[in-house]
């Protein structure tokens, strides 16, 4: 379930502010959030204080698509 969160302090960036919340997968769900926060990308590069994020969930196929590290598409070509 996506979740909402209130920027508290200045300078953050939505980039940082998903890996925060997701580790380093979160780096791929930049367009996710754009079109969960309409407006957003309007805002400028650091969310101003105050600013509400709706953050979405990790894709669960992002989840499944490894394989002891490696990519699935990796692992299928050997097949």
């Amino acid at each position: 379930m996506p979740r909402t969160i209130t920027a508290e302090r200045e300078g953050i960036a939505l980039d940082a502010l998903l890996w925060r919340v997701h580790g380093v997968r979160g780096r791929g769900l930049l367009e996710d959030t754009y079109a969960l926060n309409p407006g957003l990308a309007g805002l400028g590069m650091h969310l101003p204080i105050g600013a509400t994020v709706i953050i979405p969930d990790i894709p669960e196929q992002a989840s499944e698509n490894h394989l002891d590290g490696q990519d699935m598409s990796a692992a299928n070509a050997n097949s």
